[in-house]
């Protein structure tokens, strides 16, 4: 009845006489399947076009840069949308991988104690009230000191 009415009057006042959610009838219609058709062809679009993109910039781009790019085609798409999109697709900037590995290997030995030792503090940094912070800028003295520090620590 109400599909029949449509262009006469609003599917809202039409729900609303007939004491129905407007919801109801948008989901026991054919509507809401055809919109969930309209947004995967869109979506497919969409990663097509940040494919392409990424890939026609030695996939480096990000987020932001691939989402200027589809802003100047004419796409107003949010960085979280892109970012999903790009999850789905399995890519990833080559420039955020390098900053991960940059991150988290070290080849300094003296390094690698102290990310030992830190690991071992994690717990314990908020009684420390910073004092991990401070003792990285000097990592001679402070590795031992924190080793030290953190068998004291176990033991306590």
């Amino acid at each position: 009845m109400i599909e029949r009415n449509r262009n006469k009057y609003s599917v809202s006042a039409m729900c609303e006489v007939l004491q129905i959610a407007r919801s109801t009838f948008y989901y026991e219609t054919e509507i809401a399947a055809q919109k969930e058709q309209e947004k995967a062809a869109e979506e497919q679009k969409l990663k097509e076009e940040i494919q392409m993109i990424f890939n026609k910039n030695r996939q480096v781009y990000g987020t932001r840069k691939i989402k200027n790019a589809l802003f100047k085609t004419g796409h107003m798409v949010s960085r979280r949308r892109i970012g999903r999109l790009m999850e789905e697709l399995g890519t990833q900037s080559k420039k955020s991988i390098m900053k991960s590995k940059a991150a988290s290997t070290t080849d300094d030995p003296r390094g690698q104690e102290i990310l030992i030792a830190e690991k071992q503090l994690k717990d314990l940094r908020d009684p420390l009230n910073g004092m991990v912070g401070v003792l990285m800028k000097k990592p001679k003295k402070s590795a031992k000191f924190l080793s030290n520090l953190s068998q004291i620590l176990v033991f306590t």
